[in-house]
């Protein structure tokens, strides 16, 4: 059992899922003291018709989660991952 703690984002979707399970499997209490960041909107078909509000989510959203990250002061890493959306054609 590990005395640290991590905080996921996304963990609803296929990345941040397993992240979760492997994590807790691990001993992680689920809280910040690393972060992993998995939480985006990626439909493809939705940043096309929505450009604006994909950036807002995603690039935005990302940079508030680092901003607050760097203000908590406790965050050592922070792990990020992106879906395959980003390399369909």
């Amino acid at each position: 059992m590990t005395n640290k703690s991590i905080l996921v984002t996304g963990e609803v979707g296929c990345i941040g899922s397993h992240i979760v399970d492997a994590c807790t499997a691990a001993g992680y209490r689920l809280v910040h003291e690393v972060v992993c960041h998995h939480a985006a909107l990626a439909n493809v078909r939705d940043s096309l018709s929505d450009a604006q509000g994909c950036i807002q989510v995603n690039a935005i959203g990302a940079l508030n989660l680092l901003e607050a990250a760097r203000e908590q002061g406790s965050v050592r890493r922070v792990v990020f991952a992106s879906t395959s959306g980003v390399v369909t054609t």
